[in-house]
Formats: structure tokens, C-alpha cells, sequence
């Protein structure tokens, strides 16, 4: 009997604490179920946002790809097309440089041709300036030769006429007397002036100088001559009003 009281007193003790425990283990549940549910309420809240906003930026991204693709392939077909263009326009400077190499191996050859041909052609010509620079100055000593020659041939020459033009001056200045002072009635005035004596030829380019100027002194004394004339003309004028006969006519010049 007292083992079955024990027993009895046992399952009695037992299952009063396993209700207990029971109770306990429900309230807990209760409020782990209840814990729970708000937690579970805000991670499904914060999970569907996470969802959408990952939804929106695989979206963006997709789109951003198809923008990239898009852009890549552009880019692409330009990079190729350029490339081509690249290729033709190198192709097209290898056949220029060729072509350019060709004209620069010609001129050069063409230039050394020339070159030595310039060459012997400025040797044989600083041969020829000095054969002729000699001969210039055996002509120039010659030259002098034949000055000398014709200055004292000169010299010879205006001695032997000297006298006869002095007396055909003579000669001149009375003829010139006569006509003043009988014809026009002028007074007679000698020239106070004798004449110059020319100077002895010359050759080369002295002589080439000396008609430049004989050609301008000839000049001047035409001028002279021409005024002089004109002056005689009006003084006759008026030597031939004043004649009246016979008597008024100026005597024969004797030579």
C-alpha cells in the first residue's frame, strides 16, 4: 500500500508539474508567437521594399545595358569604319611616299648631274676669265703703246698746222671787223679769249668720253652759233635799212 500511495502521490506530483510546465510553455509560445508576428510583419515589410527597390535598379541597370549595348555597338561600327578609312588613308601615304622617295632618288641623281657638269663648266670658264683677263692686260698695255704713239703724232701734227691756223684766224677776225663795222656799224671788239687748244686723242673709253663731250660742246656752240646768227640777222636788218647806194657799200675784203 505505501508503494502504491508513493506511486500514486508521484503521477499526482508529476502531473501537476507537468501542466504547470505545460501552462508555462503555452504563455511562453503565446508571447514568442506574438513577438514574432510583429517582428515577422516588419521583415516581410522591409523585405517587399528591399524587393521593389531591387526590382526598380534591375530596371535602371537593364536599361543602363541596353543604353551601353547600344553605345558600344555605335561606337564599335565607328571604330571599324575608321579603321577602314585608317588602312585606305595609310595605304594611300605608303603609295605617296613611294612615289615621293622615286621623285627625291631622281632629283638627286638629276642634282649630281648637274652638279658635276656646273662644276667642270665653272673650271673651264675660271680658265677662260683668266686667259682673257691676260689678254685684257697685254691689250691694255698695247693700248698705252698706241696712246703714246697717237699723242705724239699729235703733237707732230698741230705743230705742222699750227701757223696755218693761226693765219686763217688772223684771217677770221678780220673778215669778222669788216662786217661789224661796215655792214651791221657796229663797234668792233676783239675776242679777249685765244683758242683752246684740243686736247690729244684718246682711246677706249677716254675716247668714248672725249665724243660724249665733244658731242655736248658741239651742241652748246650751235645754241650759241643759233642766238649769234639771229643776233646777226636783226644787226643786218638793220645795216641794210641804213644803205642807201653805192657809197653807203662797205669795201672788197682783200685776202
Amino acid at each position: 500500500d505505501a508503494i502504491l500511495r508513493q506511486r500514486a502521490e508521484a503521477e499526482a506530483r508529476y502531473t501537476k508539474e507537468r501542466l504547470e510546465a505545460e501552462a508555462r510553455f503555452a504563455e511562453e509560445l503565446d508571447r514568442s508567437q506574438a513577438s514574432n508576428a510583429e517582428d515577422y510583419v516588419r521583415l516581410k515589410m522591409k523585405l517587399e521594399t528591399d524587393a521593389q527597390t531591387l526590382q526598380q535598379q534591375l530596371a535602371v541597370m537593364r536599361a543602363v545595358y541596353l543604353l551601353n549595348t547600344e553605345k558600344l555597338e555605335y561606337n564599335f561600327r565607328v571604330l571599324t569604319e575608321q579603321s577602314q578609312d585608317n588602312d585606305a588613308a595609310t595605304a594611300t601615304h605608303r603609295a605617296k611616299v613611294k612615289r615621293l622617295e622615286a621623285a627625291l632618288a631622281k632629283v638627286a641623281h638629276e642634282y649630281a648631274q648637274s652638279d658635276r657638269r656646273h662644276r667642270s663648266r665653272n673650271a673651264a670658264l675660271t680658265t677662260e676669265f683668266a686667259r682673257v683677263t691676260r689678254q685684257f692686260q697685254d691689250l691694255q698695255g698695247k693700248a698705252g703703246q698706241f696712246a703714246a704713239a697717237d699723242r705724239a703724232r699729235f703733237e707732230q701734227v698741230w705743230g705742222l698746222h699750227d701757223e696755218e691756223a693761226a693765219a686763217l684766224s688772223e684771217r677770221l677776225l678780220a673778215a669778222d671787223r669788216v662786217i661789224q663795222e661796215q655792214v651791221l656799224g657796229w663797234k668792233w671788239r676783239p675776242p679777249t679769249k685765244r683758242p683752246v687748244r684740243p686736247p690729244p686723242p684718246r682711246i677706249g673709253g677716254d675716247a668714248m668720253d672725249e665724243e660724249a663731250g665733244d658731242a655736248t660742246a658741239a651742241a652748246a656752240a650751235g645754241a650759241a652759233a643759233g642766238a649769234t646768227g639771229e643776233q646777226h640777222a636783226d644787226g643786218g636788218e638793220a645795216g641794210r635799212r641804213r644803205v642807201r647806194g653805192p657809197s653807203d657799200l662797205p669795201p672788197a675784203v682783200h685776202e
